[in-house]
């Protein structure tokens, strides 16, 4: 018999007998990786092989407004690379472009298994350990839309639609009153992004 309590689980057994079919409700995941903005910046080589693979032809000079699909070219200023993007400064609209440009090359890295063994080279999954900051967690479950606690591309890109209330954005939780907003998304992406990184060499081919 297993019931299970504060403390965990008690298993009552008979010895010289094998327990079987049991199933632990208190697994935890492994924790996430991320990358921050200034780690793609400095490895711009990585960006353009990384993007090239989720998407044939990009690379880290492609536009930012392209990679993540906005049909209302007005809603970033400018026309900034994703490179651009990467190396903005301040807050508001520039925060948001700098943490989800690192938050979708990590996506994109994430969507094609092709690191050793056929497995992904970055792990952009969130858990509990990803923010201790409750709201975080909770945008962050909004932004990933499919419920398997990792950040798809599509994900990320539809939440910096959303907030900035793009035309036709794929989702509408954030950007209006009483929502995250756009601070609020660019913080989430930077709790996922400042988790632990592996090392540059993990990405060469």
């Amino acid at each position: 018999m297993q019931t299970v309590g504060a403390a965990g689980y008690t298993i009552d057994g008979t010895s010289g007998h094998d327990q079987t079919g049991l199933d632990f409700a208190n697994f935890l995941p492994p924790q996430g990786q991320g990358a921050t903005p200034g780690f793609w910046k400095n490895h711009l080589d990585i960006v353009t092989q990384e993007l090239g693979t989720f998407h044939s032809g990009w690379t880290s000079n492609t536009s930012f407004e392209t990679i993540f699909g906005f049909q209302d070219l007005t809603k970033i200023p400018g026309t900034p690379s994703i490179a651009t993007a990467l190396g903005t400064h301040g807050g508001g609209v520039n925060h948001l472009e700098r943490s989800s440009a690192a938050a979708f090359i990590a996506a994109a890295v994430n969507a094609v298994p092709d690191g050793p063994g056929g497995k992904t080279e970055l792990n952009f999954s969130f858990s509990a350990a990803t923010s201790s900051n409750p709201a975080i967690i909770a945008i962050l479950n909004q932004i990933d839309t499919n419920h398997d606690h990792t950040l798809q591309p599509d994900e990320v890109s539809a939440a910096v639609r959303d907030v900035l209330n793009d035309t036709g954005a794929p989702t509408s939780n954030f950007g209006l009153s009483g929502q995250p907003g756009i601070e609020d998304i660019a913080n989430a992406f930077d709790a996922m992004n400042n988790q632990p990184h592996p090392d540059a060499s993990i990405f060469l081919v």
